[in-house]
């Protein structure tokens, strides 16, 4: 069976059964996102699907958690966010967390850095960090913060393993 049509897109009934799989399996909320990042994973290893591989590998990547961008709407034309990209294969760097001037000391930061922890223990990922200061807060004060949320100084940059759940 192919999974491929002649122009190289997936064809319909590839297309239907992981529609099916992500409405029974995946939240809605995160569906549009999964579905993404397994159609670029398709596209980039199609031989899986050809060998009979690919739905186990879709499968496990999509009840991968970990975003690499995580938003609060903090009014109709403010919102927070936390960046992550790959770091080396290792795990995962946050590379920004802001909260804008007038919206910051309520929370804001730490339920941003709280979803991220959840999503990294929930798929076993290491995070980085390397602290910029900014704003009101030093870099001694980000330490301190970064580190209540379990976070340990290692090779010039913070790391945190994760508590896998």
């Amino acid at each position: 069976m192919t999974f491929y049509n002649e122009d190289g897109k997936l064809n319909k009934w590839t297309m239907n059964h992981l529609n099916n799989w992500l409405n029974n399996n995946i939240p809605s909320e995160e569906r549009n996102i999964i579905k993404k990042k397994i159609i670029l994973f398709l596209y980039e290893n199609p031989e899986l699907l050809e060998q009979g591989f690919g739905w186990t590998a879709i499968k496990k990547l999509a009840e991968k958690r970990l975003k690499n961008c995580y938003i609060i709407k903090l009014s109709p034309v403010n919102i927070a966010i936390a960046d992550l990209t790959d770091y080396f294969e290792k795990g995962m760097i946050i590379t920004r967390i802001n909260v804008p001037k007038e919206f910051r000391g309520k929370g804001f930061g730490r339920d941003l850095l709280n979803q991220i922890l959840t999503d990294a223990d929930k798929d076993g990922v290491t995070l980085y960090l390397e602290i910029l200061a900014s704003g009101e807060m030093s870099y001694m004060d980000l330490e301190a913060w970064y580190m209540r949320h379990g976070f340990k100084s290692w090779n010039g940059i913070l790391r945190r393993k994760s508590h896998a759940v």
